[in-house]
């Protein structure tokens, strides 16, 4: 019986040791991911600013 109390333990604590680490996992995954949203917003608002300033060259080029 006190084997497998010995063994429950054992498991509870690699369970919180798995948890914890996954929950390290997921922070840093989640910090990664803000960090690429930002960039891709602001290659979008860049893109959308060279669109704009290819429109106006191209009416500029048509007149």
């Amino acid at each position: 019986m006190q084997n497998l109390e010995i063994e429950l333990q054992a498991q509870l604590s690699t369970k919180s040791s798995l948890e914890n680490s996954l929950a390290e996992t997921e922070s840093r995954y989640s910090c990664l991911l803000q960090q690429i949203q930002m960039q891709i917003n602001s290659v979008e608002e860049e893109l959308g600013s060279i669109r704009c300033e290819m429109e106006g060259q191209s009416q500029e080029y048509k007149m």
